[in-house]
């Protein structure tokens, strides 16, 4: 258990500053609206606060080994790249074009969410929890009444 709401000092110190990114990164990241220009030029990306933030009374991190590795590699792999280099200007091509703007709000929203080096060791490569893979009714449903057990689904 990573976080539990009733001990909040339970989280040992050496995971405080995981559980806070993980407790704001859940809190303040509800449904975002899309971006709209603004008078000076500028785009602006609405975030909105995650509705169930009041709601939030643990966090508790599954250790799964092979997707661990497999992750580890990722990132392994990623910071390489972005450290020794894999061709000029691989990563983030210049790609202009009339949503560059947009884009770059984008990015500024993505990249205020990141995960670095002194939370992953790594320098270069960085990481965005998110809930992959559903739609917001579904993270709604989920935050609402927990996971599914899959064991007692049909299996039509």
């Amino acid at each position: 258990e990573l976080y539990n709401a009733a001990q909040p000092d339970a989280t040992p110190p050496a995971l405080r500053q995981l559980a806070q990114h993980y407790r704001d990164l859940f809190c303040n990241s509800g449904r975002g609206g899309f971006a709209a220009p603004q008078e000076d030029g500028t785009v602006v990306v609405p975030q909105a606060r995650n509705k169930y933030a009041g709601e939030l009374s643990r966090i508790v991190l599954v250790k799964n080994e092979l997707l661990e590795t497999a992750f580890t590699t990722g990132l392994l792999l990623n910071e390489r790249a972005r450290t020794v280099g894999a061709g000029g200007g691989m990563h983030n091509p210049p790609n202009p074009d009339e949503f560059e703007l947009e884009k770059e709000a984008a990015r500024s929203v993505l990249k205020s969410k990141m995960m670095y080096g002194e939370l992953l060791g790594f320098k270069k490569a960085s990481v965005i929890p998110t809930f992959h893979g559903c739609s917001h009714e579904a993270a709604d449903a989920i935050c609402r009444s927990g996971m599914a057990n899959a064991a007692d689904a049909d299996q039509n």
